[in-house]
């Protein structure tokens, strides 16, 4: 096997303090638009992984991220990369191919013969230059089946919500994108399982529909009104979402017990809660709630 660096995209919640640090200030680099170079949104190819390296026994070889040599790489993606890339380089990017499911293109991947697979490059990195990602893109490049990620047009970004919601705009697209990645401009490549922050995951949030079984006194601007639903998440477990309630739908007070309400959010904590529950809106259609995966009982 050969040695594969990986620098490993994390979704923002299953970072260190640090890496959501780092994750903010890209957010709030987006919001106050400076003239130093803004973060990178690229889309999220659902393919298979894949890191080049040229040796001088073997030449350009594709391999895994556990750095298992994939033969399913074929003659068309080595010749670009002998035309073009450097070969003090290594070339990272992912074995994909438009309007076809992942399975599909995993099982293409793990063969033992080249397959009519492309490639899109998304970094390139000479292992402990400690380049920003800014300055490794340059020796991105496109030639036959071998296609460099373009980075999006960011300008309607301006909040974390308008960069989810564009990210659920590039997921099931004919099962081709899996959400976004936000990169920080000025991050080394470092191998590691990349909780510090240098590149994330985003993809869409998610959404459930869950039983409230209480109300939580409002406070401040909502005294004397709702200040939050109290959802079953199964298992026993709890959680309140207040945000996204209108002022009239929190002067119900006594007509959301027993009701389905449909909640967005971003992931789900350790101890089995939302993570940035925000209300949507009553599931008037719905009389069996769902039960957030991972605290199933035996009778669910």
């Amino acid at each position: 096997m050969t040695q594969v660096l990986v620098h490993k995209a994390v979704e923002p919640a299953n970072t260190t303090a640090a890496g959501r640090a780092n994750y903010d200030s890209l957010l709030d680099w987006f919001d106050r638009r400076p003239r130093t170079a803004l973060p990178i949104v690229q889309p999220k190819y659902d393919g298979v992984y894949v890191q080049f390296v040229f040796d001088k026994s073997h030449g350009w070889q594709g391999f895994s991220r556990t750095g298992e040599l994939l033969p399913s790489v074929d003659d068309t993606i080595k010749d670009a990369l002998y035309s073009t890339a450097l070969q003090d380089r290594r070339y990272v990017g992912e074995l994909w191919l438009p309007h076809t499911q992942h399975a599909v293109i995993n099982g293409m991947a793990r063969k033992k013969s080249p397959q009519p697979l492309g490639v899109r490059l998304f970094d390139s990195f000479v292992p402990d230059e400690g380049e920003p990602y800014a300055l490794r893109r340059e020796y991105l490049f496109t030639s036959g089946p071998v296609v460099e990620v373009n980075n999006l047009n960011i300008g309607d970004i301006h909040c974390e919500k308008d960069l989810y919601d564009l990210a659920r705009s590039f997921t099931g697209r004919a099962s081709a994108y899996d959400g976004l990645i936000l990169r920080n401009p000025w991050s080394a490549h470092i191998p590691g399982d990349g909780r510090y922050g240098g590149i994330f995951k985003i993809k869409p949030r998610k959404t459930g529909d869950f039983r409230v079984i209480g109300t939580t006194p409002g406070k401040g601007k909502h005294a004397g009104k709702v200040g939050a639903l109290v959802l079953d998440l199964g298992g026993g477990v709890t959680c309140e979402v207040g945000t996204g309630l209108t002022d009239s739908e929190r002067e119900q007070d006594g007509n959301w017990i027993g009701r389905i309400v449909e909640v967005e959010y971003l992931a789900v904590t350790k101890d089995g809660k939302l993570r940035e529950p925000s209300f949507q809106r009553i599931r008037w259609d719905k009389k069996t709630a769902d039960v957030l995966p991972g605290n199933e009982t035996p009778e669910d």
